[in-house]
């Protein structure tokens, strides 16, 4: 198997491995919070903290890119990119801000680089994202910037991909 493609994941394979904490799970409705960007202008967002993992693919037949939209109480929607490519995807970013819009929230975009380029680890970095938010404060959340800042990308996937092991119980 090319190693590239080794942790390349599906909707599926988000919703079985999320299945291992209840908390996170429920973070994202049971599965219902896995979804295309295409999606995102029509969702109604009601709980007052939730999360999305959301697929920039435009096609069921491409591979995507996974990221996290995490919505706070006090009205502030946080953009979570390991590999912050969403960012240089306008329509991406339109259909992120529409939802915003629509539901009266201050976008903020974390810089979390935590992705090495050539690898496909942004399902399990999603995740992570996912646990931090369902298990930590909002400040603990933005505090990630400083710390990713401290470590080289390659480290940060480590530090990572070592703790979604644990946290939900695998191995790859």
């Amino acid at each position: 198997m090319n190693n590239r493609f080794k942790h390349l994941t599906s909707g599926t394979d988000l919703i079985t491995v999320l299945k291992g904490c209840k908390k996170c799970f429920k973070t994202i409705a049971y599965g219902k919070h896995i979804v295309p960007h295409k999606a995102l202008p029509f969702i109604n967002i009601n709980l007052k903290k939730t999360g999305f993992l959301v697929n920039s693919c435009n096609s069921p037949s491409q591979i995507g890119h996974w990221f996290t939209l995490l919505f706070s109480s006090s009205r502030i929607a946080f953009l979570c990119d390991g590999l912050n490519y969403v960012q240089k995807r306008p329509d991406v970013m339109q259909n992120i801000i529409t939802l915003c819009q629509k539901h009266n929230y201050k976008l903020f975009i974390l810089d979390v680089r935590c992705q090495l380029q050539k690898s496909s680890v942004c399902g399990y970095i999603a995740m992570y994202m996912i646990y931090v938010y369902t298990h930590f404060s909002v400040k603990q959340l933005c505090s990630l910037q400083k710390l990713f800042k401290r470590n080289g990308i390659a480290t940060n996937q480590k530090i990572v991909l070592d703790c979604v092991k644990k946290h939900f119980r695998i191995s790859f």
